[in-house]
């Protein structure tokens, strides 16, 4: 009888190392499936993050993380009115932490060139920003000191824009710089003529 036990005792046990198998797997595949929506969802790839945070909810429903994002996405998607349109440049600039920036007395577009270097350094050459200045030679020209530590590139611009009284529009693929709204032009200083001589008292 004990005889006839044993090789029913032993499909058990191999039938629950196979269930413990298969749930370790499930587990492992599902935290590589979050990785991979995260990093998605951090690449902009919205599309992409969705459909992968939605095989993430289907083999656990209550995962918190994945409900999270889903719910940043699909009210993402209520704004725009069904397809996100999120600016690239932005969000890149947003997500990118500069560790550290140390400005002294640079002008602004040497700041500018400095800070678009840095910005490919600190993220490996994936965040690339290319700045259009539409500001004149004397702007481009005012000093900028400046230094911080572990801040958004976007706030770095932020802190560069007030010093230097400019204003910066996110395009798709380039960062504009422009005067600030209501700055006051620099004054026109004007320029003696070739060869006038000023006389105290005449002029």
């Amino acid at each position: 009888m004990i005889w006839d036990m044993i090789p029913l005792m032993k499909s058990r046990v191999w039938m629950l190392s196979l269930v413990s198998l298969v749930s370790t797997a499930s587990a492992s595949d599902m935290s590589d499936l979050l990785a991979e929506a995260q990093r998605a969802y951090i690449r902009n790839e919205y599309a992409a993050a969705k459909e992968k945070f939605e095989m993430v909810r289907k083999l656990d429903p209550s995962n918190r993380t994945a409900n999270a994002y889903l719910r940043l996405i699909i009210a993402e998607e209520m704004k725009s009115g069904g397809k996100l349109t999120r600016n690239d440049t932005e969000e890149s600039c947003k997500k990118l932490i500069m560790e550290k920036v140390d400005l002294r007395e640079a002008s602004l577009a040497e700041a500018l060139e400095f800070l678009k270097q840095k910005a490919a350094t600190v993220s490996g050459g994936k965040v690339v920003v290319n700045f259009v200045l539409q500001v004149d030679e004397q702007t481009q020209a005012k000093k900028v000191t400046l230094s911080v530590l572990k801040v958004p590139f976007s706030e770095v611009l932020r802190y560069v824009g007030d010093l230097a009284d400019v204003q910066f529009k996110y395009e798709q693929y380039a960062v504009v710089v422009k005067p600030k709204a209501g700055a006051q032009p620099a004054p026109v200083v004007p320029v003696d003529p070739p060869g006038t001589v000023k006389i105290p008292g005449l002029n």
